[in-house]
């Protein structure tokens, strides 16, 4: 059986069981030091879920001209990644604007 002893003017309770006392302000601080340490290591988490979510890369975005300034229409516009040699195509639309995108962050030509 528990009885409580004290109330000292810490705001400490005391409570008896047998020959052990146990210090409820003592109890508390440890269940939220657990609480503290939970929600810290749940904001962690969701940082490295946003982290996962950033996505580098990059688009090309142009038109294409001839010599005299004038605009292509349906010209073949190439892009060669020097490192993979992956090569990405797309085509001029009729005001000779084209855009190749989500390119890897890499050295092109």
């Amino acid at each position: 059986m528990i009885q409580q002893i004290t109330n000292d003017s810490s705001g400490l309770r005391r409570f008896v069981s047998g020959t052990n006392v146990i210090a409820q302000k003592a109890v508390h601080r440890c269940a939220t030091f657990s609480g503290i340490m939970a929600l810290w290591l749940g904001c962690l988490l969701m940082m490295g879920v946003v982290a996962k979510a950033q996505v580098v890369t990059a688009d090309i975005l142009g038109t294409v001209t001839d010599a005299g300034g004038a605009v292509v229409p349906n010209a073949a516009v190439t892009v060669t990644n020097l490192g993979t040699n992956e090569v990405r195509t797309a085509n001029s639309s009729e005001s000779g604007d084209f855009t190749i995108a989500l390119l890897p962050v890499a050295t092109i030509q």
